[in-house]
């Protein structure tokens, strides 16, 4: 699905040229739920797996005028690649390097935006030699990448046309009768007269928070939303339209 010229969603993630970006992982959930009392069983890592190799698959289909498919230039991983605050969980060391790992089969750099859940990210980024940045310039596209827990220099959104956030772990909620069914999705609007582009969450335990009602948490958020775009994930991409539409005929719960 084209959000954009020239930027696709595809499944979960999102597609500029050759950078494919992804955003709230949230590898060690389980575990921080464990520790809390609920025995959720620890199945995340192969499902994420399985839907990462999803994505790759369907790259391998996009329209190309190369006999054969080459690795991405690089992929974003825009903040919360792990899930607890101030330590690094046995299930973060194990799974981290692990997905690193298979990220790498795919692309020729990896660069992780750091988020608000990765206070404690450099150990694990230093086993495999890749930076930890505040934030990352798509030079080209004009889209600066960061996570959205907070704003950047305005020097930094000057720069850029394209603004691309995570955090917020958008989710759009379905009515059908007293049934309510909640999809990922992605959000397209703006800031400060720049294209913003809100990315789902790739924590699939979850599905996220409906902005129809819920209180929003990024500060590029807090602004009328009655404009945005919105992009339901299921077995393929939907156009659902405008918030402000789905907040009117009250598809939301």
């Amino acid at each position: 699905m084209q959000l954009l010229k020239g930027i696709h969603a595809v499944d979960l993630a999102l597609l500029l040229g050759d950078t494919l970006i992804i955003s709230d992982v949230h590898i060690g959930f389980e575990e921080a739920l464990n520790k809390q009392g609920m025995m959720v069983p620890r199945d995340h890592f192969p499902q994420l797996i399985a839907r990462m190799e999803g994505i790759f698959a369907r790259l391998q289909g996009r329209p190309t005028n190369r006999k054969k498919a080459k690795k991405l230039r690089q992929i974003i991983v825009n903040g919360d690649l792990k899930h607890e605050f101030g330590t690094i969980s046995e299930q973060e060391w194990r799974h981290t390097l692990k997905f690193l790992d298979f990220l790498k089969g795919h692309c020729e750099k990896i660069i992780l935006v750091r988020g608000n859940h990765d206070t404690i990210l450099g150990p694990i980024a230093r086993k495999r030699g890749i930076e930890v940045r505040d934030h990352f310039f798509i030079e080209g596209h004009g889209a600066l990448v960061c996570h959205g827990d907070k704003l950047p220099s305005s020097e930094l959104i000057q720069k850029s046309k394209i603004i691309i956030i995570g955090h917020e772990h958008p989710s759009v909620a379905l009515r059908s009768g007293s049934r309510v069914e909640k999809y990922k999705c992605f959000y397209v609007g703006q800031y400060q007269r720049r294209t913003l582009i809100v990315l789902p969450s790739l924590n699939l335990l979850t599905e996220g928070s409906a902005l129809m009602h819920d209180d929003v948490l990024s500060p590029f958020l807090k602004q009328r939303l009655d404009d945005f775009e919105v992009f339901a994930v299921e077995d393929k991409v939907y156009r659902f339209g405008k918030l402000g539409r789905l907040r009117k005929k009250d598809f939301s719960s």
